[in-house]
């Protein structure tokens, strides 16, 4: 989500991770082909914008500079 600068997954973090909230959204995700495709889709989209080897790097220095900006 931080290197898309949008919404891209639903981040359960701590007491929204509960059981019944993940399990919502992959209910989600089975059910929906349009939903999946529209997942991958942005999940490539920001693949893309890391380009090749050394993305996880590329990553962290992201969403360091993003941190140190926010």
């Amino acid at each position: 989500n931080i290197l898309a600068d949008r919404l891209v997954v639903d981040e359960l973090i701590q007491n929204n991770a509960e059981p019944g909230a993940v399990s919502e959204r992959l209910r989600a995700f089975l059910e929906s082909p349009e939903k999946r495709d529209a997942l991958r889709s942005q999940l490539s989209e920001v693949t893309a914008m890391l380009g090749g080897g050394g993305a996880h790097t590329r990553a962290a220095e992201a969403v360091s500079k993003w941190l140190k900006n926010a």
